[in-house]
């Protein structure tokens, strides 16, 4: 498998399919940030289970924890690591498989533009970024 070591290895890019390494966690990410568009949370949670990209179809929304981590406060526009090697990132909120304890009509989510973790109601259309690996919560 071809690949490439970007951000003093934090990711690599496994070019023959289009998903990135995260070697600090062992997830595997969508390299297209926007690989949905702007979704409910129902709807992001069906389409990224359902998703076949990368040859690989065992894709999921993240848990909050997996997508907070890949988020670097000290940047913004977008909140990610320095040379990240994601494409199509939005300046805006991306939804995590995470509801929220105190009301199960919202679910918890995260800016990108500066990291940001909130929540909203899940009839809001935000972003999903696909992810595979780690532990399903």
């Amino acid at each position: 498998m071809k690949t490439k070591r970007l951000n003093k290895q934090r990711f690599t890019v496994q070019t023959n399919t289009e998903c990135v390494k995260d070697n600090l966690t062992g997830l595997i990410w969508a390299r297209n940030a926007n690989q949905l568009g702007r979704v409910t949370w129902f709807n992001a949670l069906s389409s990224c289970n359902n998703l076949n990209y990368g040859g690989k179809t065992d894709w999921r929304l993240p848990t909050i924890q997996e997508l907070c981590s890949l988020i670097d406060y000290s940047n913004f526009c977008p909140a990610l690591p320095t040379g990240h090697p994601f494409n199509v990132v939005q300046l805006d909120y991306y939804w995590s498989s995470a509801t929220y304890a105190n009301g199960a009509d919202y679910a918890w989510c995260v800016f990108l533009y500066h990291g940001l973790v909130d929540v909203s109601t899940k009839v809001t259309a935000y972003y999903a970024w696909p992810v595979r690996g780690g532990q399903k919560r």
